[in-house]
């Protein structure tokens, strides 16, 4: 990735986290997007998408954290844009910040 970016005149630094929610939802805070990489997902199996959103809150009736990515994927399998819940089988998160 660093030598794709830096083919086209840019510097990066690319950082990879292992199944972070956190780290993806400070990502898309700070107006990046970042990708997810799935291990053996029903669906996926082994993929990287672009992660592009999410959505987190806590119910209060059964004192549950609920999680959600939002991933751009460009399967003609799969929606665009697709939301699913965040779980085990997202397995890095990868940061590409330019330098």
């Amino acid at each position: 990735m660093i030598n794709f970016w830096g083919a086209r005149g840019y510097g990066v630094t690319v950082t990879t986290y292992s199944g972070s929610f956190s780290t993806h939802m400070n990502e898309i805070n700070a107006g990046r997007p970042d990708w997810v990489t799935t291990a053996n997902h029903p669906v996926w199996g082994d993929h990287a998408m672009t992660g592009v959103g999410y959505e987190e809150y806590y119910n209060n009736s059964d004192f549950t954290w609920y999680r959600q990515v939002i991933l751009h994927d460009t399967w003609s399998s799969t929606p665009v844009d697709y939301w699913i819940k965040w779980t085990s089988y997202f397995d890095y998160v990868i940061k590409v910040q330019p330098n």
